[in-house]
């Protein structure tokens, strides 16, 4: 409290030397909000304790999952990743389906150059719009179809990721 307060310093040998003497009311206690709320308001106005409420922000973090995570992991593994993470499950139930999507067009791309070798991202988007890719699951069919926007960014992110290379205008895999 002395040293929140800066009231003393600790020299390089760890001796704590007074700087100054405070009055106190001058003195402010930081005390997590669990032990605050133990504190009666009636002995608060007694003692002449003004108690005040700082809120800040939590850190909030932001993790991206680049192609060759998305082509390695799969969901079970995922779930396990952040299942002690205290998360909006909204925006994991958003997250979940959008790597879910993803992983099934970079699959389906990686099969594309396997069975023709190379190809450039507009033939890529042409095999996906003659051949959608359709996946049944629980007896439900999902229909992915998407832009040449999308399908050169996968692109992009799996070149990154050296899960294929570029070889002129065209796409391999590696």
């Amino acid at each position: 409290m002395l040293y929140l307060n800066e009231l003393v310093r600790e020299t390089d040998d760890g001796v704590m030397i007074l700087e100054r003497h405070a009055d106190p009311d001058e003195i402010v206690i930081y005390l997590p909000l669990e032990l605050v709320s133990e504190i009666k308001n009636s002995r608060c106005r007694e003692h002449a304790i003004q108690t005040e409420m700082a809120i800040t922000s939590v850190p909030v973090c932001h993790v991206t999952f680049g192609a060759d995570a998305i082509a390695k992991l799969d969901l079970k593994e995922i779930d396990g990743l952040v299942a002690y993470q205290d998360l909006d499950m909204d925006r994991y139930d958003t997250f979940m389906e959008n790597y879910g999507t993803k992983k099934i067009v970079l699959e389906w791309i990686l099969d594309c150059l396997s069975v023709h070798g190379t190809a450039t991202a507009m033939q890529i988007f042409e095999m996906l719009e003659k051949n959608a890719i359709c996946v049944t699951e629980a007896d439900t069919e999902i229909t992915i179809e998407t832009d040449l926007e999308y399908v050169k960014e996968v692109l992009s992110d799996m070149k990154k990721a050296k899960l294929i290379k570029k070889i002129g205008g065209a796409f391999k895999v590696i």
